[in-house]
């Protein structure tokens, strides 16, 4: 009988211990699925990242070219003006001048 107990017991133990081993092995198997889906997250994450940043630098681009486009519009504005500008000085010197020609003539 105490022949039997111990048995049955050590049949317990053995069979705790094939649990153990198996609830282990379904943690460890948790663990790196868990581990494997965490990764795949993380690349997602750069992914989405690299393509934000890639759209924001092809938004800056494009304004930067547009920014240049005007900018090169003013400059030619202004440059229209400063021959306008040296025009009108040359119109004004051309008078004064004929101006003071009949004043002296006269």
């Amino acid at each position: 009988e105490a022949q039997a107990a111990e048995s049955a017991h050590a049949q317990g133990l053995a069979a705790a211990a094939a649990e153990r081993r198996a609830v282990d092995a379904q943690l460890g198997a948790a663990q790196r699925a868990f581990r494997a889906d965490r990764l795949e997250l993380v690349r997602r994450a750069e992914q989405q990242v690299e393509e934000a940043a890639e759209s924001i630098r092809g938004v800056l681009v494009k304004r930067e070219g547009e920014h240049r486009l005007r900018l090169a519009a003013v400059e030619q504005e202004l440059d229209a003006t400063r021959q306008a500008l040296a025009d009108v000085e040359a119109a004004v010197r051309a008078q004064s001048s004929a101006l003071l020609s009949e004043l002296s003539d006269g």
